[in-house]
């Protein structure tokens, strides 16, 4: 695994947001929308807007995010 000297400021900044944004949800949602065409998800953003919050970031990030809330 690489030490958080090589791993880019960037990247661990989303992960503590991440950890934060899920934190302070009592319901979080997780889709894939890879394959997803823009427009779809441009209308499913505007159908949520004002009821719900969406985030994307990578998937890895995601994971390490979840990761770390789940320790002590």
């Amino acid at each position: 695994m690489p030490s958080e000297t090589d791993v880019a400021e960037w990247k661990i900044e989303e992960v503590k947001e991440l950890e934060k944004f899920i934190d302070d949800r009592k319901v979080v949602g997780i889709v894939d929308i890879e394959s997803l065409p823009s427009k779809q998800l441009q209308e499913i953003r505007k159908k949520l807007r004002g009821k719900a919050d969406i985030r994307i970031t990578k998937s890895i990030l995601l994971k390490l995010a979840i990761e770390n809330l789940k320790r002590p």
